[in-house]
């Protein structure tokens, strides 16, 4: 005995609309994501920039400048310590303020040398 197997135009039939189902969980999932996503604003070519090194275990910060922009959130940036151009998403880079000196260029939570500030707490004197 053949069993037939239920075409995908007969799913109406079982009451199940899939593509609608599958775009209002797309829809749910990007306004989730979305709550925490930040939006930066565009990076100009050859403007001068804070990018990350990844070469590193510190990830500091070095000086560059943008090179090319390849999609809305990746960017090619030259690092002035090196001739080669790298990839640089939008978050790894931060846009310099020119006439300031390195200590405010950083980013916000990272100290003059390129690395993140940690809080440190004071030790607590033990009575023991």
């Amino acid at each position: 005995m053949i069993v037939e197997h239920p075409k995908i135009s007969d799913t109406a039939s079982f009451g199940i609309d899939v593509f609608t189902e599958t775009a209002r969980k797309k829809m749910i999932t990007k306004k989730h994501y979305n709550r925490s996503a930040k939006e930066f604003d565009q990076l100009n070519i050859g403007s001068p920039v804070l990018l990350q090194d990844f070469t590193s275990q510190k990830r500091k910060w070095q000086e560059g400048r943008v090179v090319e922009q390849l999609s809305d959130r990746s960017y090619l940036a030259s690092n002035n310590t090196i001739d080669k151009a790298v990839r640089r998403n939008r978050s790894d880079l931060r846009q310099m303020v020119q006439g300031h000196n390195a200590a405010e260029k950083m980013p916000e939570g990272h100290n003059a040398s390129g690395e993140k500030a940690r809080d440190k707490m004071p030790r607590s004197k033990s009575r023991w």
